[in-house]
């Protein structure tokens, strides 16, 4: 059950809010959300067609997407559960790739014009049943072609992260003046977060990135997801735009962009090792295979720049929250092979080959989220201008003369 708190009054109180980031703070107000579902798009699906994908299916195996229900999910911890089919899923390292697997219920989402992004804010003070340590680990023995041995060392020292913050939230003597000034302390963080995500616009337009917030409420006695977010110019490369993007998040749609079970498993293992390794400087980029909502496979390499445990985070005010952002790079011959891919799909359909017939096929599976790559009104809007987004992607890469992109840790 999820209470929301109403922090209206103390928003108005912060005098120093930024124009450039007032959208991102806005999404604070514990407002009723209107979240009634539109009207049915037409679908215009051409069947023989789909009878022709279908044929495929065996030689390109993707979007094999979960349809259980999240509540029959095992939950080790905040951000951490284990599906009802055997899959482990890691929050803080598989959002941008799976979505509509969160633990907590959406209130709304934001789509800040100022910052290029889309901002998904959770409902607050959601308490989340938790399955014991051991039985989650009985029940990850049993998944086949897992490797328990690795899992289980990672996941016990994840375990004790988490006992360590529990023991601050139960030494922590809390009352309603205690917890007025945590309700100051956020706003203030979030304020502190917007900047960054401003330098970042600033400094590199076409920056794509993912991040997420997290928080300890005292009032749960539990840790919290409070915001995630992605740029738009990730949007842009994963092929959907902030509407669409909204629409599969606000009607609880379930939908892997990572081809096999397995990997996703192998990612949530990677990400919650990431911790370790940012702590002690270690690379920690992770090579990903996913597919875009378009149907187009393609590699991304992912580094997350994690300030957790920043000096800057962990002394003082700031001690009780913490955020990951994640960048996404790209190969710049799989970026423009990509945009190649587009350009055909907008120009003319009858010159696309094979392969990317057989990918608009598959791109119909994302029908039932509202997806209408089908459509050719969506076509003519939406690619054109989504193309012309990603070539500005092509250029800045081609400018600084890398094919991977150079990262900088933004804690400092």
């Amino acid at each position: 059950m999820c209470d929301s708190l109403d922090s209206s009054q103390l928003i108005s109180s912060f005098n120093q809010t930024s124009d450039t980031s007032r959208e991102f703070l806005q999404a604070l107000n514990q407002d009723k959300q209107d979240s009634e579902n539109d009207k049915n798009n037409k679908k215009l699906i051409c069947k023989s067609q789909i009878k022709q994908a279908q044929k495929y299916q065996a030689r390109i195996e993707l979007f094999n997407n979960l349809l259980s229900n999240n509540n029959d999910s095992m939950h080790l911890f905040v951000g951490l559960q284990i599906t009802p089919d055997g899959v482990m899923r890691y929050n803080y390292s598989t959002d941008y790739l799976c979505f509509g697997y969160s633990q907590q219920q959406i209130f709304k989402i934001v789509d800040d014009k100022d910052l290029d992004i889309v901002n998904i804010v959770y409902q607050r003070n959601c308490k989340i049943s938790q399955t014991s340590f051991d039985e989650a680990l009985a029940t990850i023995q049993k998944i086949p072609n897992i490797p328990y041995e690795y899992a289980k060392n990672v996941l016990e020292e994840t375990h004790k992260a988490v006992y360590f913050v529990y023991e601050k939230i139960i030494g922590t003597e809390i009352n309603d003046q205690v917890l007025m000034k945590k309700e100051e302390d956020l706003l203030a963080f979030l304020q502190y977060f917007a900047q960054i995500l401003q330098n970042y616009k600033q400094e590199n337009p076409n920056k794509m990135y993912w991040y997420i917030l997290t928080r300890i409420n005292y009032v749960v006695q539990n840790s919290e997801i409070i915001h995630s977010g992605f740029s738009k110019a990730y949007l842009n490369l994963l092929g959907i735009d902030a509407d669409t993007f909204t629409k599969i998040f606000l009607r609880g749609k379930k939908i892997d962009l990572i081809q096999n079970r397995f990997d996703i498993y192998l990612q949530s293992l990677l990400g919650l090792e990431v911790i370790d390794n940012t702590i002690t400087c270690k690379n920690n980029e992770i090579d990903t295979f996913i597919v875009t909502f378009d149907g187009f496979p393609i590699k991304i390499t992912q580094k997350k720049v994690c300030t957790c445990f920043s000096e800057k985070i962990q002394e003082g005010r700031f001690s009780d929250f913490g955020f990951n952002i994640t960048e996404i790079d790209v190969d710049i011959d799989s970026l423009k092979q990509l945009i190649d891919y587009r350009q055909r799909a907008f120009q003319n359909t009858k010159f696309l080959n094979i392969d990317d017939f057989i990918r608009r096929e598959l791109s119909y599976q994302f029908e039932d989220v509202e997806y209408s790559i089908q459509s050719q009104n969506f076509i003519e809007k939406y690619y054109k201008e989504n193309v012309q987004k990603i070539k500005k992607i092509e250029k800045q890469y081609k400018s600084h003369s890398y094919k991977k992109a150079q990262y900088k840790d933004i804690s400092n």
